[in-house]
């Protein structure tokens, strides 16, 4: 009598755990779908473009999380296999390369590849260009802080502009083949003069009409002689004189010089501190320019 009664409550527990099991099951399949090999959880129409769809208003997909160290310890890892990294720069990481060599990328998603906008091709990033050809590639005006920085735009050929001069004789200068906009050049320039004397001469913008002597003795402190507002926004370069009248040449090159310009492309040149009268001259090799 009593393995009977062990017998029947056995059979009980046995029906209460066939319930529970059909319970969960009728919970699951009132999720999950299938239709046409396909699988749907939370819809019954997935995608025809899906092997698998999932559906939900409130809730996403969670990848699997592992740090930097247990993501490079997976042994064969699919191609495509993608993990969450936690630690280290993280982000979401996937094998780029095969099962036998891996080659884990992290998924960028702070570029943003447009054929106006940044553009990354063969490891170069352009902005504002489809084709960058360096590094980093930049068409148009780069600034920091909202103030444009130096971007030389080379001239496909150097510009070519010569020009004469007199002491004490500020005037303006508009070589031909400068944008308009542009803000410096870089040229380098020759300067020669028919006497053996020394002087002082400025190339760039708000020179005025005062002569500039860089210090009215030797020795003397210069911070007394550099006040005046032609020595702002000006390159300053000083001619030696040829005395022995044999040095080759009979004037100076000073190369690669950075000459701001005023509106419109042109600038003032002055020259000042020659004994002699006469008129000088200068060449110069225009290379580039900025914005």
């Amino acid at each position: 009598m009593l393995k009977s009664k062990q017998i029947q409550i056995s059979k009980n527990q046995i029906q209460l755990y066939v319930n529970q099991i059909t319970v969960v099951f009728t919970l699951v399949c009132s999720l999950i779908y299938s239709a046409h090999g396909q699988i749907g959880i939370g819809t019954q129409l997935p995608d025809s473009s899906a092997r698998l769809e999932l559906k939900h208003s409130a809730k996403g997909v969670l990848s699997p999380r592992m740090t930097k160290a247990q993501r490079l310890a997976i042994v064969q890892p699919a191609k495509g296999l993608m993990v969450y990294q936690t630690d280290d720069l993280a982000g979401y990481y996937y094998n780029e390369g095969t099962a036998a060599s891996s080659s884990w990328k992290l998924l960028q998603t702070v570029w943003v590849k447009e054929a106006a906008g940044i553009n990354f091709t063969n490891g170069k990033v352009g902005i504002a260009k489809t084709n960058p050809a360096y590094p980093l590639d930049v068409n148009g005006k780069i600034a920091i802080n909202a103030n444009p920085t130096i971007n030389w735009i080379d001239f496909t050929e150097p510009l070519v502009h010569e020009f004469s001069f007199s002491n004490y004789s500020s005037f303006a200068v508009t070589p031909s083949g400068i944008p308009s906009g542009a803000r410096y050049i870089l040229a380098d320039v020759f300067v020669t003069y028919p006497s053996s004397d020394d002087f002082n001469m400025l190339l760039g913008k708000n020179l005025g009409s005062n002569p500039i002597t860089w210090v009215n003795s030797r020795g003397a402190q210069p911070s007394s002689s550099f006040t005046s507002s032609a020595l702002v926004s000006c390159v300053k370069l000083t001619y030696q004189g040829e005395t022995d009248g044999y040095t080759p040449y009979f004037g100076n090159w000073y190369n690669s010089q950075v000459i701001p310009l005023k509106s419109g492309g042109g600038f003032d040149a002055l020259a000042s501190g020659m004994y002699a009268t006469g008129t000088g001259w200068v060449y110069m090799v225009i290379r580039a320019h900025s914005y």
